[in-house]
């Protein structure tokens, strides 16, 4: 008979097999415990069938169970889980099962599963497990149980014909027994006598039978040849699964039934390159218009819209000639460092414009291995430009509020925002602005007169304001007006401011009633209430026939003749200039007399005349 080889496969470099040993036993009982052979010349008795005990029926449904975690012996960092799970006691003859199971341990799959089992060559391992119950016999036909049937570990040692075979008899050991033996514990019914042979069994020799008439036994265990072994193909372990094999057997001796569960897969050094391919989009954000003294915004949108990480990205761009960052700089550098694969970043950056105009840009985007650029985008950049005009009196005079109308015009491509009016006057004028509007449009600047508003390009605004001169001669009334972005711009009217003397006389007498024969005075007071002077002031009184005039003092002197006193010119009366002259004169008859002043000057067309009544007793 050609004996089955184990060979070892060769495996490749990149593979390795790992095996861990997990060695069980269970003690196969028999109903009586086994006789000592002794000599007899007597027939041979008829063996009988002894009870079995509760206690061994009991042990026969303990189980036990052995773990190990392989390779480490730690569940946490080993690769398979190996669990026995087994009966703590067997009959003897009777069919005997455990179960083996198998766990992956990791999350990934674990390939080349394969459980070895390793039986005493006491044990008969049945074809299908699962066809079999623990406790029947193993049928005649029963042979290599599912799997792969190994050579046995000690292939020097040549296999010896079944003591228990009455088909064939015994080759080894040839001694036979002397002398016969006697009758002891009879076998179960799958080895009971066949064809008339006796079988018994002998303590310390084993089973032994009769052919022909002479007793032939067993060689000793280690005469055996070594152990049979099975294995069993699990193959690829997912994540976590769970497989189980069930062994199921008969054993045809007494004593420690070992068996060894070896389990052995194929470790996978498994290196992989990631193949990506980012694609970087740019996309770039920028207004059509924007105001010059506004910042204008640029927004820059950088995706991935391509696989795998884009590493060192960086966003450039360089700004037209007029276009500064606000910190004055005429390029931008956004870095944006890693981005992963369907992200995207958004920046925003503020620029400023010298001057209008139109201005293009364009952004690039680079990574490590990929770039690309924006749209390029025009900025119109507009600004309000102002104009203004203004119209007044040529001449008016002191005091007189005089009005100018003034036109602020915008010019520019831009709404002037803000729009303010300031306007001031010389000749010691106050200048006096119309009331606000019943609803602002704006916020009047900052030391602003009047606020203007808001004037659309192309749009015009009128104010009208007054300026009052105190002071005659030229005066200059100027006009500002400003509004954000725009400059600012003046307007100026010249306006002859004209004075007005106001010449005025009063005349009173001193005392009143006067005894004739006595002295009593007149007093002549001539001011001007006017804005301006008044020049060649002269006074001409005349007394009454009743009165003699006696002297006469006061800015100017004066002469008398008939009564009529003429006092030289005054040549100038300034305005609010008040001057007095007093005339002395006699009481030489009684009366109600008038004393009579009458004034002329440069400004009067006709004479102010001033007079005062005096009683003289």
């Amino acid at each position: 008979m050609n004996r089955p080889t184990l060979v070892a496969t060769a495996r490749t470099v990149a593979l390795a097999i790992a095996a861990v040993v997990l060695a069980v036993g269970c003690a196969p009982s028999s109903p009586i415990e086994p006789a000592v052979m002794k000599p007899s010349s007597q027939p041979v008795a008829q063996a009988t069938t002894a009870p079995v005990p509760d206690i061994i029926r009991n042990k026969e449904k303990e189980t036990s169970s052995q773990v190990l975690a392989y390779p480490t012996g730690d569940r946490g960092t080993s690769v398979i889980l190996l669990e026995k799970k087994f009966p703590t006691q067997a009959r003897l003859g009777q069919i005997y099962k455990y179960q083996i199971t198998v766990t992956n341990l990791k999350e990934w799959p674990i390939a080349g599963v394969v459980v070895r089992e390793d039986f005493p060559p006491s044990f008969a391992v049945a074809k299908d497990p699962n066809e079999v119950a623990p406790g029947t016999t193993l049928p005649a036909e029963a042979g290599a149980a599912s799997g792969r049937a190994v050579e046995p570990e000690d292939p020097a040692q040549p296999p010896i014909a079944n003591p228990l075979d009455t088909s064939a008899p015994a080759t080894r050991p040839a001694n036979p027994l002397s002398p016969t033996p006697a009758a002891t514990v009879p076998p179960p019914p799958s080895m009971s006598p066949r064809d008339g042979k006796d079988v018994r069994y002998v303590q310390n020799i084993g089973y032994v039978r009769d052919v022909d008439g002479t007793w032939w036994g067993t060689a000793t265990r280690r005469e055996k040849r070594g152990v049979i072994a099975q294995e069993y193909l699990i193959g690829t372990l997912e994540p976590g699964q769970v497989k189980q094999i069930t062994v199921a057997g008969v054993s045809d001796e007494l004593g420690k039934l070992d068996t060894r569960s070896t389990v052995t897969y194929t470790p996978v050094l498994a290196g992989g390159t990631d193949v990506i391919n980012p694609i970087l989009k740019l996309t770039k954000e920028a207004p059509r218009h924007a105001d010059l003294c506004d910042a204008i915004e640029f927004r820059y949108i950088i995706a991935n819209v391509g696989v795998g990480t884009e590493t060192d990205v960086r966003i450039d761009e360089a700004l037209p000639e007029g276009i500064t960052t606000e910190d004055g700089k005429s390029s931008i550098r956004i870095p944006v460092g890693d981005l992963p694969q369907d992200q995207s970043k958004s920046f925003t950056i503020r620029v400023r414009a010298a001057k209008t105009g139109e201005y293009a840009t364009r952004a690039q985007a680079r990574g490590f291995g990929t770039a690309t650029q924006s749209a390029e985008l025009p900025t119109a950049v507009h600004a309000p430009k102002l104009a203004i005009a203004m119209t007044g009196p040529a001449s008016e005079y002191v005091g007189k509020a005089g009005g100018y109308e003034i036109t602020i015009t915008n010019t520019g491509d831009a709404a002037a925002r803000n729009t303010t009016l300031s306007a001031t006057a010389d000749a010691g004028a106050a200048v006096q602005y119309p009331a606000p509007a019943a609803v602002a449009t704006s916020r009047p600047a900052a030391g602003a007169g009047y606020a203007v508003g808001v004037i659309e390009p192309g749009a015009s605004k009128k104010v009208r304001i007054t300026a009052r001169p105190t002071v005659g001669g030229p005066m200059t009334v100027k006009a500002t007006a400003k509004s954000d972005c725009a400059d600012a711009v003046s307007a100026t009217s010249y306006t002859d401011v004209k004075t007005i003397a106001a010449p005025d006389i009063q005349v009173t007498d001193v005392d009143d009633p006067v005894r004739v024969g006595e002295m009593t005075r007149y007093r002549i007071v001539v001011s001007n209430g006017g804005s301006g002077p008044d020049r060649n002031v002269r006074i001409v009184a005349t007394l009454p026939v009743q009165m003699k005039f006696i002297q006469a003092t006061g800015p100017t002197p004066a002469k008398s003749v008939d009564g009529k006193i003429t006092f030289e010119p005054l040549s100038k009366l300034d305005a609010g200039q008040t001057v007095t002259w007093l005339v002395e004169v006699k009481a030489e008859e009684a009366g109600d007399v008038r004393f009579r002043a009458e004034m002329t000057s440069e400004s009067l067309t006709e004479p102010v005349i001033g007079t005062q009544s005096t009683r003289l007793y």
